[in-house]
């Protein structure tokens, strides 16, 4: 990827902590952010809404393998060197920008670590669209001749959302998934529990794209200040209040925690029973002429 920006600057990395500011606000699993990171916990392609993750926040897992810089020194830790790229770039201009993350050369922990077939390497990129705020992971180059080995044992890795993760407490919020299935063609599987292993059957092969879509497919304008949602937490009737949007007017969508569509209703003036919804956190837009305005309610 020409004209990036680097990330590790040259410097050999394992579990990468790097903050990737955004050049637009961008809807993260419902959630408005200008900076992403790139988690210290492990992994290498761990993202999320979240500094320092620590309290609650929105995990985007792009790729669930152990990555560390194909120079890393295991002895003495991270040095100069670097075999193993990190960087990102802005293309395109406004309201149609995509933040390209790029992942090249990538070594795996289990592998070099254990002096396995040290020539196995993994590329991939995770674009962010300012038009949509759709997320894809696009998979390069790969070279894994020792699965299950690479995979902890599994068949194959993981990918997926966890909205609302407790960094602390590691309890995740209804919404979260993990793909499943083949790998040409995976499908989402809900999960309650950190302890629900879910993986991809085999290696993802190069050229594969796989496209995470918000529920709006095109943005005007986002605010989420104009309305008001009550009330918060919510057992039985929900109410939209607005003091600037005619919303006997305003259609009304309700999502749930992974972008699907669960209600839809014309006059966002009158109340909404969600009695019937299973408890979790749930996204509301309404759409007013040519604006759309956000916000969010947890169901108990």
């Amino acid at each position: 990827m020409s004209d990036s920006i680097s990330l590790n600057e040259g410097i050999t990395w394992d579990d990468p902590d790097f903050s990737i500011p955004l050049p637009f606000n961008m809807l993260f699993m419902g959630d408005p952010i200008s900076t992403l990171y790139c988690s210290s916990l492990g992994l290498g392609a761990f993202y999320s809404n979240t500094p320092e993750f620590q309290g609650t926040g929105d995990v985007f897992i792009a790729l669930g393998i152990d990555l560390v810089d194909r120079a890393y020194d295991f002895e003495n830790g991270d040095g100069p060197g670097s075999l193993s790229p990190y960087s990102y770039k802005v293309e395109g201009e406004s309201p149609n920008r995509i933040v390209k993350i790029e992942i090249k050369n990538s070594g795996f922990f289990n592998s070099l670590i254990d002096n396995i077939n040290d020539d196995q390497f993994i590329n991939l990129q995770v674009w962010l669209y300012e038009a949509d705020n759709a997320i894809e992971i696009a998979f390069g180059p790969v070279n894994i001749t020792s699965p299950l080995n690479i995979f902890d044992g599994e068949n194959g890795t993981f990918i997926g959302m966890l909205p609302q993760f407790n960094f602390e407490t590691t309890e995740i919020s209804q919404g979260s998934f993990l793909l499943g299935g083949s790998v040409q063609k995976p499908s989402p599987v809900a999960i309650s529990s950190l302890e629900q292993v879910v993986v991809l059957d085999g290696i993802i092969p190069e050229s594969t794209v796989y496209r995470f879509v918000p529920i709006i497919s095109s943005i005007k304008s986002v605010q989420e200040t104009l309305i008001q949602i009550l009330p918060n937490p919510v057992t039985d009737v929900l109410n939209i209040n607005s003091t600037s949007i005619a919303l006997s007017n305003a259609k009304v969508e309700v999502a749930d925690a992974s972008g699907k569509l669960i209600i839809t209703y014309s006059d966002a003036s009158s109340p909404l029973a969600v009695n019937e919804l299973e408890t979790g956190f749930y996204f509301v837009r309404v759409y007013s002429q040519d604006q759309i305005y956000t916000g969010k309610f947890i169901k108990r």
